[in-house]
């Protein structure tokens, strides 16, 4: 079988199994053969050597089965990470929402106990100097919370958008980026600082309450919980 035999055949086989880029299969074809038949080779020693056009055809049917059964893995694929993503993405954004009103809520209360304001009945009126300490931990505790709020907010708006590209990218079978969040420094560093504070005014606070009451347990003598 001569070049022009071989790849009408080839050409046609292609075409009925519905091979999506039979085009580029022929060019490939077309070129070996003349790359062949420039080192001496025959037309006829050339087909001969490339097979027969039945197991040739197919391979390019298995595969493109595999192609076609690999595009529906990858949409169902893309259909379970965005239910699961989607939703699991959600659910951080509402927890983040409610880190923030704690960060909040945590600024006002540490306001109210530095100045032992007495207004509501269900937060306990402190003594000084233990209201100062326990009201600014509080107070640092919001800061605290509102920085790690940020970068948490952060981290869901990139990988809200890194999830969105990765469809497009599963789709096309494209290799896809691992998610890297570039968080601000002065943020990190504010919830560095505020959360050593915490720690350093936690253990002050409660030193301070125990030697104004006497008692480790110095929530039972201004009765608290009672």
């Amino acid at each position: 079988m001569n070049k022009k035999a071989f790849i009408q055949e080839l050409e046609k086989g292609l075409k009925k199994i519905g091979v999506s880029d039979s085009i580029d299969i022929i060019k490939d074809y077309e070129i070996h053969f003349d790359n062949e038949f420039s080192k001496g080779k025959s037309e006829e020693e050339i087909a001969k050597e490339l097979g027969s056009i039945p197991d040739i055809l197919a391979d390019f049917q298995l595969e493109e089965k595999t192609i076609i059964q690999k595009n529906k893995m990858n949409v169902a694929s893309v259909i379970i990470n965005d239910i699961f993503g989607y939703l699991g993405i959600f659910c951080m954004y509402m927890l983040n929402l409610v880190l923030i009103s704690q960060a909040i809520v945590s600024l006002i209360l540490g306001i109210y106990l530095m100045f032992s304001v007495d207004i509501f009945s269900f937060v306990p009126v402190l003594v000084s100097p233990f209201s100062i300490f326990a009201g600014f931990t509080i107070v640092i505790y919001s800061i605290f919370s509102f920085g790690f709020s940020i970068l948490m907010f952060q981290s869901l708006n990139k990988m809200t958008k890194r999830l969105t590209k990765w469809n497009r990218e599963v789709l096309k079978g494209e290799e896809f980026e691992r998610i890297h969040v570039n968080h601000s420094k002065l943020i990190i560093k504010i919830i560095q600082i505020s959360g050593v504070v915490l720690v350093i005014f936690l253990i002050v606070s409660y030193i301070v309450a125990v030697i104004m009451t006497k008692e480790v347990e110095f929530w039972h003598y201004w009765n608290w919980f009672s």
